[in-house]
């Protein structure tokens, strides 16, 4: 199977639109939907400002951690002279890359989004894979607990770069996350 026909297990959240835009702080933790994406739905889902996270096995937490082929996808700014998506990683490996609620011409804001060769089943090991991605895009360190939840955005500009985390990047990633935060 091709990457771009290949289906990323996820949980979307129908409810949970553009960061909760209902207000109800019950959706972070519940009513959540295990299904199988390929990428195009995947940025129909995005676009249509659904929230998304791994699979899980009940409410929202690292206890429920099922299965994820997209660990949480790292948001990154870029300077108006230096595009993201022109980053030799991102461009060989990011499956896509989609503008945040915060995107402005003036402050680009991108969530980048990565399809991995295997299935995590492990929640620890998709934390692994979680920090040592923020890692290498100088991403949010504290954001990479492995049910963390990815907004939609209904006005996203959604790119579509068709990359892939192989399986010896997914191992540089696992030891990449053992390193100490300052290096």
């Amino acid at each position: 199977m091709s990457k771009p026909d290949r289906k990323l297990k996820i949980a979307v959240n129908p409810e949970l639109i553009d960061k909760n835009e209902a207000g109800h702080a019950s959706v972070f933790a519940t009513g959540w939907i295990n299904v199988e994406l390929t990428p195009d739905e995947l940025a129909e889902a995005i676009q249509s400002g659904i929230a998304y996270c791994p699979q899980l096995t009940g409410s929202r937490k690292a206890e429920s951690f099922r299965a994820a082929t997209s660990p949480r996808s790292t948001w990154i700014r870029a300077s108006r002279s230096r595009r993201r998506s022109a980053n030799p990683f991102v461009r060989n490996h990011a499956l896509l890359l989609y503008t945040t609620g915060r995107h402005t011409p003036e402050a680009h804001r991108f969530r980048v989004v990565f399809l991995l060769a295997e299935t995590i089943v492990c929640a620890r090991r998709m934390r692994a894979v979680s920090r040592g991605l923020t890692r290498r895009l100088g991403g949010d360190m504290a954001a990479t607990d492995p049910t963390r939840i990815s907004y939609g955005n209904r006005a996203a500009q959604v790119h579509h770069i068709r990359g892939e985390v192989g399986p010896e990047l997914l191992r540089e990633l696992v030891a990449d996350a053992a390193l100490p935060e300052n290096t």
